[in-house]
């Protein structure tokens, strides 16, 4: 059933110290210090490489962040869809 004059606009309801943290943009180095990538994310990508199905499977990447894994699966010929309540990781 469609809604007619409701506005689908997002709500977010996050907590503030939550985001506080996040909204530093820590994400977006901690994955690649220095430019080269962290074990935690050679060792992560190698167990969704295990455990996924094969592309062009779909995956949602819930909490994604500013997208490192998203992007990376996207790569490998994923179809990915990346929500995250951060704005900042959003934009």
């Amino acid at each position: 059933m469609a809604l007619r004059g409701v506005s689908r606009q997002p709500v977010t309801v996050i907590d503030p110290a939550i985001e506080s943290h996040y909204g530093t943009g820590y994400e977006r180095s901690r994955l690649f210090p220095g430019g080269r990538p962290s074990l935690e994310f050679v060792r992560s990508m190698e167990l969704l490489g295990r455990l996924l199905p094969r592309p062009p499977a779909r995956v949602l990447d819930a909490g994604g962040g500013p997208g490192a894994y998203a992007a990376a699966l996207a790569r490998r010929g994923y179809r990915v869809h990346l929500v995250d309540p951060v704005l900042l990781h959003v934009e």
